[in-house]
């Protein structure tokens, strides 16, 4: 059964959910480095700033790193497109 996960930035009243999901499956490495990437977004952000990186080829990839782009400094959220949350924290 797939169950969509989004990006959730919670410094907003009401908080802001990304336009396109960042995994469609539960467990899965893909989620596991979307966690990855909004702990490291300090430092992955300004290399894209100065295109000293490209956007990931995986879409799921591409529409968090997106999301995060515009809430470098954020309190972010997983989560499903059932309610369930999970807090990944603080940029490093």
């Amino acid at each position: 059964m797939s169950t969509y996960h989004y990006l959730e930035c919670t410094c907003h009243n009401p908080p802001l959910r990304s336009d396109d999901e960042v995994e469609q499956h539960a467990g899965t490495e893909i989620l596991d480095q979307v966690r990855d990437m909004v702990r490291k977004r300090d430092t992955i952000i300004p290399l894209l700033r100065d295109e000293m990186v490209d956007y990931p080829d995986n879409r799921y990839l591409r529409n968090a790193l997106r999301f995060l782009v515009d809430h470098e400094h954020c309190v972010i959220n997983l989560v499903t497109e059932y309610g369930e949350r999970e807090r990944i924290g603080w940029p490093s």
